[in-house]
């Protein structure tokens, strides 16, 4: 509960609406990692609704931030969306920050982009 508490207390100040629509859009994208287009729907909806939280009390919007911060899979989700949207330098910062490099089995063909390459059989070439 302290380091929840320190936590909130650090990015109380720093979160905005778009911030915490980009956190969640990013978190829930990665369950498809379909078309980037689909990054952009979902933003534009999960803006909308961090727009309603900061419009209620502080405690909709601390309730949303720690919905996906509370996630067992919320940074293997996130990292997974930045490098499928090819924001390679934004995945590397949180990667070398918190140490990660042989925390996912994946890293190195996400990084390479092999990971997120459409069998043959799409009929998408490279």
């Amino acid at each position: 509960m302290e380091i929840k508490q320190e936590v909130w207390k650090n990015m109380r100040p720093k979160l905005t609406p778009e911030f915490l629509a980009g956190l969640s859009a990013l978190f829930y994208f990665a369950r498809d990692l379909d078309f980037s287009e689909q990054y952009v729907r979902l933003y534009e909806f999960t803006l909308q609704e961090s727009v309603a939280s900061f419009t209620q009390a502080d405690d909709a919007v601390k309730s949303d931030f720690f919905h996906i911060l509370g996630k067992t899979n919320g940074i293997y989700n996130i990292l997974r969306s930045l490098y499928f949207l090819k924001k390679k330098e934004i995945a590397e910062v949180l990667v070398s920050a918190h140490g990660l490099d042989q925390k996912f089995s994946w890293l190195d063909d996400a990084r390479s982009g092999a990971l997120f390459k459409r069998p043959k059989h799409c009929g998408y070439t490279t």
